[in-house]
């Protein structure tokens, strides 16, 4: 087993550049109240299962030891521009999928108003039992 390298996305850099596009004041707070209390860190290198691949990411309380990890899968046909991909795995991107994967409703039909989904799609519904266990 290739034990992956991880770089953190909660920098000094990264936070300024959130900080200079975000307007609000109060969305400022939110934000720096946010991103103080977790580091997100993000695999180097993607890890390739049958025809797909991740990028594997940590999420870390800060003064705990509490940690949890989501994964993005991406079909393995798009791996030769995965610099592009990786580039794109952005921290608001991924507080965005921390927050839809957060936010799970009991009822699936309230699910797939929410996130714009249609019930009747058997994706759909794996990706909320997925989501849901």
């Amino acid at each position: 087993m290739v034990k992956l390298k991880y770089k953190s996305l909660v920098t000094k850099e990264t936070i300024d550049y959130y900080l200079s596009i975000i307007k609000d004041e109060d969305e400022k707070e939110d934000f720096l109240s946010t991103v103080s209390k977790f580091d997100i860190r993000i695999s180097t290198k993607p890890v390739i299962k049958g025809l797909e691949f991740y990028y594997k990411m940590w999420i870390l309380k800060r003064g705990t030891k509490k940690k949890a990890h989501i994964k993005q899968y991406f079909p393995l046909h798009i791996l030769d521009k995965k610099s592009l991909l990786l580039s794109s795995l952005t921290l608001s991107k991924i507080l965005d999928m921390i927050r839809l994967n957060a936010d799970v409703s009991d009822n699936y039909e309230e699910y797939c108003e929410l996130h714009l989904k249609d019930p009747s799609d058997p994706i759909c519904r794996i990706d909320y039992l997925d989501l849901h266990n």
